[in-house]
C-alpha cells in the first residue's frame, strides 16, 4: 500500500513537470532609479581668476597664488542674462600704457609729437630730385643691378608697378596716386651678406597745372642768364644766318657751354621744337650734358613717323663733336630714348666709334655694342653687319693667344 501511494506521487509530480508552459517569463528586472539622475549638480562653491601679470612690472618674475573670489562675485540671475562682478583689473605701469596706445591716434605723447613735426619740416627742406605728375606713371633707372625698391616715404602715395633689367641699369616703374613729396628708398644685395648699398631718391607729386608750371620754372631758372645774354647777342647782329647760329651753339658745346649752347639755339627766329632737325636735337644734346633729362625729353617727344628723323639728327649731330662728348650723347640717348625707332642706327655707330683706331679705341667696348644690337634688334639692318664685326673683332683681338 506505501509502495503504492510512493509510485502515485511520482507520477504526480512528472506530470506536473512535463505539462509546465516553456515559454514563462522571468522575474521582472528591477525599475531604475531616475530621481538620482534628475537631481540637479551642487553648484561650485568659488570661482579662481588669475591677475594679468605684465612683463614690465617690477614683481613680474615672482609667481603670484590664484585669488578666491568671494561669494559677492559669483554670477547672479538677472532677467535672461548673468552679469560678474570682478575685482578691478590691476593698474598697468605708464610705459605700457603709452606701448598699447596706436601710433595714428589722437593721443600721442609730447615727444612723438614732436619727432612728427620735425620730419616733416624736415621733408619741407629736402629738394625734389624728380618731378612727377598726378594720376600719371613714372619710371627711374638705377646703374647697376640687383636692386630692390624697399618703400616710400610716407606711404600711400606712390604706388611700385614692378622693375625691369635693361642692360647695365634697372628700371622700376611706378603710378603717382597723392599729391606731395616722397623718399623712395633702394637697396642693392649684396654676395658678401652685409646688405649693400642703398640709395634713396626724392619724388614731389604735382598736379597737372603744377606740374608743368614747376618745370618749366626750373628750366627758365637754370637757362635764365644764358638765356638773357645770348638772346642780346642775337639780336645786336638781326643779320645772323641759321648755319652761323648753329656753328655759335657747336662752339659753345665743345667748350662745355651747355647753357650758352641751349640759349643760342632756342633764341632763333628759325627754331621749331616740334619738327626733328639739328637744332632740336642740339637743344636735346644742351639738355642731357646738362643733366636736366625732363627737359630733354621735351625736345625729343615726336611721333612714331618722326622718330627715325630725330635719331638721323643726333647721329649727324655726334659727327661733329669731339670723342668723348660723341659717345656720352649716343650713349645717354640711347638710355632715355628706348623704344624709339632708330635707335638700332646710334647703337651700330656706338659701336664703330669704340672700333675707330686711335688713343680712345676699345675692341671690348666695340664687341660689346654689337653684341647688344644682335640680341636687342634682331630685326635691323644692321644685325648682319653687326655679327661680321662682332666676329672679326673676337677672333682677330679678343682671342689671339
Amino acid at each position: 500500500m506505501n509502495l503504492y501511494r510512493k509510485d502515485c506521487l511520482t507520477l504526480i509530480v512528472s506530470s506536473l513537470v512535463f505539462f509546465t508552459p516553456l515559454y514563462a517569463s522571468p522575474p521582472p528586472l528591477p525599475q531604475p532609479r531616475f530621481d538620482l539622475y534628475l537631481l540637479p549638480p551642487a553648484p561650485p562653491e568659488k570661482i579662481v581668476e588669475y591677475p594679468v601679470i605684465t612683463p614690465s612690472s617690477k614683481d613680474a618674475s615672482v609667481k603670484k597664488e590664484p585669488e578666491a573670489v568671494s561669494e559677492k562675485s559669483l554670477p547672479r540671475e538677472s532677467g535672461t542674462a548673468t552679469t560678474v562682478e570682478r575685482a578691478p583689473a590691476p593698474e598697468l605701469p605708464r610705459e605700457t600704457e603709452a606701448q598699447r596706445r596706436p601710433s595714428g591716434g589722437a593721443e600721442k605723447t609730447s615727444g612723438s609729437g614732436e619727432q612728427a613735426v620735425g620730419r616733416a619740416e624736415r621733408m619741407e627742406n629736402i629738394a625734389p630730385e624728380v618731378y612727377a605728375r598726378l594720376n600719371e606713371g613714372f619710371s627711374l633707372a638705377i646703374e647697376g643691378g640687383s636692386w630692390l625698391f624697399i618703400d616710400a616715404y610716407p606711404s600711400g602715395g606712390i604706388a611700385y608697378d614692378g622693375r625691369v633689367r635693361e642692360d647695365r641699369y634697372m628700371r622700376f616703374s611706378f603710378r603717382a596716386q597723392k599729391e606731395g613729396k616722397y623718399i623712395l628708398q633702394f637697396v642693392q644685395g649684396s654676395s658678401g651678406g652685409d646688405g649693400g648699398s642703398t640709395h634713396r631718391v626724392v619724388v614731389e607729386v604735382l598736379s597737372g597745372e603744377e606740374f608743368m608750371a614747376r618745370v618749366t620754372g626750373e628750366s627758365e631758372r637754370r637757362e635764365s642768364g644764358a638765356e638773357d645774354s645770348l638772346q642780346a647777342e642775337g639780336e645786336m647782329d638781326p643779320g645772323l644766318s641759321e648755319d652761323e647760329r648753329y656753328g655759335a651753339a657747336l662752339e659753345r658745346m665743345r667748350k662745355g657751354e651747355w647753357q650758352n649752347a641751349f640759349g643760342v639755339l632756342t633764341s632763333s627766329p628759325d627754331f621749331d621744337p616740334s619738327k626733328p632737325s639739328r637744332f632740336t636735337a642740339a637743344a636735346f644734346a644742351s639738355a642731357l650734358f646738362m643733366d636736366d633729362y625732363m627737359l630733354a625729353l621735351d625736345y625729343a617727344n615726336f611721333p612714331a613717323s618722326l622718330q627715325k628723323d630725330f635719331s638721323g639728327s643726333i647721329l649727324h649731330l655726334s659727327t661733329e663733336l669731339p670723342v668723348e662728348l660723341r659717345r656720352r650723347l649716343l650713349t645717354a640717348s640711347l638710355d632715355l630714348l628706348q623704344g624709339h625707332h632708330g635707335m638700332d642706327e646710334l647703337v651700330f655707330a656706338l659701336a664703330g666709334d669704340y672700333e675707330e683706331p686711335g688713343p680712345a679705341r676699345d675692341i671690348s667696348e666695340a664687341v660689346r655694342w654689337y653684341r647688344y644690337l644682335l640680341s636687342e634688334y634682331p630685326l635691323s639692318a644692321y644685325w648682319q653687319r653687326a655679327r661680321e664685326r662682332a666676329t672679326y673683332l673676337e677672333r682677330h683681338f679678343l682671342l689671339v693667344r
